[in-house]
């Protein structure tokens, strides 16, 4: 979201980022579409205004870093790493550099396969306390931080998860965004269903409100419970809740985070010896175990219950599901000695609610803004 006007929440985040003493290095986690661009977003705005301070917001993505470097700093898309590098230093006596990298997965990646060029030059550069550095992205980046230890992002920066989006910010995205476009919602109970059932995920919340608009008609001024029942089963809001089984790019690992969903959707909560007793994961390292239910977390669709975990917005499986979550290619991927239960096309989980098929009230989760986690353990969203 690059607009202010769109932006909601994130306070407690952005306090700690901006009111802290000095400039430090952040890691900022979590699953798709949960907020992470929205946030960096938020802090360039936020550290434009600060005198002495030049901050640049470097989308990532697919690019190489080195092309996205020059861009940012002016410079021939063929410069080289340590040309750049030291162009980044060239700080005025009395300011500083910070550079928001988003979408950082695949730039870790690759840097990891060349000995981490590009990281340890930043590590070097915040070292000198020329430039800081706020890196976004999900598995490769938590991953390196946390699991790799010859990482040079490893005791490099504060990891911040991003999670729910808080109570009233949530409430704020339904009714600020309507009240602007002069819509009211026929009654009370409208806010409250679309805040039950998006389990405080800003998307979500933005998706079921598209979707309620792209039904009005050209006089209405009232939502009702039709337009809301529309969206409810709309195409857009399943899409964004497939596509959970290919949370990475290795086979094997992704196969573990399906094993697990599949073998423990049916149970309000669990802990690590149930997930330990699924059939089939016997023969599977306690760290590929403890991997998987951390991806699961950063993905949202897991979260901490006292000593074991709960389901945050269960993910959906069946007919007509995305890439990574198909009934048909995911047969073999349910634990053997128990034999699957009939399923209907909306979801894991039998019960009439459209959306994911979700997990009971007094499951959820109270929404937090974000959680801190060390190592081991707006209308839209990006």
């Amino acid at each position: 979201m690059r607009k202010e006007s769109g932006f909601f929440g994130r306070t407690r985040i952005l306090s700690d980022i901006l009111n802290r003493g000095d400039l430090a290095n952040y890691l900022v986690v979590g699953g798709r579409q949960l907020g992470k661009s929205s946030l960096l977003l938020a802090l360039q705005r936020r550290l434009a205004g600060r005198k002495g301070i030049d901050c640049r917001y470097l989308s990532v993505g697919q690019a190489t870093i080195e092309s996205r470097l020059a861009a940012a700093l002016d410079l021939p898309t063929a410069t080289p790493l340590p040309d750049l590098l030291r162009q980044l230093a060239q700080v005025p006596p009395g300011n500083r550099r910070v550079l928001l990298l988003d979408e950082a997965d695949v730039f870790v990646a690759a840097d990891a396969a060349r000995g981490y060029a590009c990281l340890n030059g930043f590590r070097s550069l915040s070292d000198e306390g020329r430039c800081h550095f706020i890196l976004a992205g999900f598995w490769s980046l938590y991953r390196s931080a946390s699991f790799d230890y010859q990482s040079p992002i490893k005791n490099f920066a504060e990891t911040i998860q991003i999670g729910a989006l808080e109570p009233e910010a949530c409430r704020d995205l339904v009714t600020k965004p309507m009240a602007a476009l002069v819509l009211t919602y026929a009654n009370a109970g409208m806010v409250e269903r679309i805040l039950e059932h998006a389990g405080g995920r800003a998307n979500l919340i933005a998706i079921l409100c598209d979707q309620m608009l792209q039904g009005l008609g050209l006089a209405q001024r009232v939502l009702d419970d039709s337009d809301l029942e529309r969206a409810l089963t709309s195409g857009s809001l399943r899409s964004a809740l497939e596509g959970w089984g290919e949370l990475t790019a290795d086979p094997a690992a992704a196969r573990l985070d399906r094993v697990i969903v599949y073998g423990l959707i049916g149970r309000e909560r669990f802990r690590l010896a149930d997930v330990l007793d699924l059939p089939g994961l016997l023969q599977v390292a306690p760290q590929s175990i403890k991997e998987s239910l951390t991806r699961l977390e950063l993905a949202f669709l897991v979260g901490r219950a006292g000593d074991g975990y709960r389901w945050q917005v269960p993910p959906v499986a069946g007919p007509g599901a995305g890439a990574g979550a198909g009934a048909d290619a995911r047969a073999g991927d349910r634990p053997s000695a128990r034999p699957p239960a009939a399923r209907p096309a909306g979801g894991l989980t039998p019960g009439p609610q459209p959306i994911a098929n979700r997990v009971p009230a007094r499951r959820r989760p109270r929404p937090e803004g974000a959680r801190h986690i060390s190592p081991g353990q707006g209308p839209q969203c990006h």
